[in-house]
């Protein structure tokens, strides 16, 4: 039976890991944009999902995409990206898609999103 070519790249990466990173890394300087054209794609795909394809702001309803974000409903992102031992942009995204985009998140533009978290920073210290 033929292997396909995921069969073929595993065996690959396990025989010659070190073939396999320098073609990636050649791959990646003669493709700069590929990153960054997918990235772009997961984001929006993750805007989308939260916003129910009709893309804007849960707050204010702005809805120019370059100034969307994603937001944790119950607050936390901070300790949710030091959990996950990852940064925040695209990583972020890339994870939303791998874990099926679950729920407790929502779409704010950054004026929303700053204002909702200096809100919350208000809200602890009244009560501390």
């Amino acid at each position: 039976m033929a292997q396909t070519n995921s069969e073929r790249y595993q065996l690959r990466k396990l025989r010659h890991p070190e073939d396999l990173v320098a073609e990636q890394k050649r791959w990646r300087e003669a493709h700069p944009e590929m990153p960054r054209r997918l990235n772009a794609r997961v984001r929006l795909a993750a805007l989308n999902h939260y916003t129910e394809g009709r893309l804007g702001c849960a707050l204010c309803h702005f809805s120019d995409s370059r100034a969307l974000e994603i937001d944790h409903i119950d607050g936390g992102g901070c300790a949710h990206r030091r959990e996950l031992k990852r940064g925040g942009g695209h990583d972020f995204y890339h994870w939303l898609r791998k874990n099926n985009y679950p729920p407790g998140y929502r779409v704010l533009c950054r004026n929303c999103n700053w204002i909702a978290y200096l809100e919350s920073k208000e809200l602890s210290n009244d009560e501390g």
